[in-house]
């Protein structure tokens, strides 16, 4: 049983950090439980919403970032980087040319690609 080779359901696809994140955020987003951009990401957090985590990206303005960030550890918030705002848009099950944070409220179902992304936050 390793850790890092796990396989999907229909045993094609590599289990990694980006096909786990498009798995989760498809079902978060299909439960209404996930919220796309810094803004929506921050109006949630100053709500005190409970997010089981937030995904930021590098070349977020440091405004956004430092605000989130602040508002993450208050709340022990678990938060995971990407490299750029296009990476992570492209891993949101909808159209998004560039996306500077994503939160995700419930995860709905304990599936290994949860499990994935939580070892990774470790």
């Amino acid at each position: 049983m390793s850790e890092h080779s796990e396989h999907s359901e229909h045993g094609e696809e590599e289990l990694n950090i980006t096909s786990a994140f498009k798995k989760v955020l498809k079902t978060a987003y299909n439960h209404v439980k996930a919220c796309l951009g810094a803004k929506e990401t921050l109006k949630s957090l100053l709500r005190e919403e409970k997010l089981e985590l937030v995904i930021l990206t590098k070349d977020l303005t440091q405004k956004y970032q430092d605000l989130i960030l602040s508002f993450c550890k208050k709340t022990n918030t678990p938060v995971f980087f990407m490299e750029t705002r296009q990476e992570l848009g492209n891993v949101y099950p909808v159209k998004v040319k560039k996306a500077g944070a994503i939160a995700i409220k419930d995860f709905v179902n304990e599936t290994t690609e949860k499990q994935f992304i939580l070892q990774a936050l470790k």
